[in-house]
């Protein structure tokens, strides 16, 4: 009998020790490094994913110069296109596109880039990362 015990209790020690590594391996999947639940970067990326779609789908945008990231429903669009229009025309696009919260403009018009320099740096210096502005929304080109 006492061999049933021992048997019974290292089933249930067994169980037990299964579901508290479950219990930590899946919590360590219900966030992001950025504080984002699971759920909040599915919606992340499919609201990337919809911009992105839509503008390539535009005939007046080269979409495929325009990167777009999202974090928690604010949309930061960057990259270099031909005219002020065609920046005007994005930042509309994904303004009306479901779950868009805010559209942060860094676009720059080419010929304003080679004049400033600016095409000489690379766009994806940094992080490559969207990260919460640090300036007011004025100042960091907040549409």
């Amino acid at each position: 009998m006492s061999k049933t015990i021992t048997n019974n209790f290292s089933a249930r020690a067994f169980f037990l020790i299964l579901c508290m590594t479950c219990a930590f391996a899946f919590s360590a999947c219900a966030s992001d490094s950025n504080s984002r639940s699971v759920g909040r970067t599915v919606d992340d990326a499919w609201i990337s994913s919809k911009v992105k779609s839509t503008l390539l789908a535009d005939t007046m945008i080269n979409g495929m110069a325009v990167e777009v990231e999202t974090y928690r429903g604010k949309v930061m669009l960057s990259g270099f296109v031909d005219t002020e229009d065609q920046i005007q025309r994005a930042v509309k696009l994904t303004k009306d596109i479901e779950g868009v919260k805010q559209v942060v403009n860094k676009m720059v018009v080419k010929s304003d880039a080679i004049e400033s320099g600016t095409m000489d740096q690379s766009r994806t210096s940094g992080s490559g990362t969207f990260e919460e502005p640090a300036t007011t929304p004025s100042q960091s080109g907040i549409q």
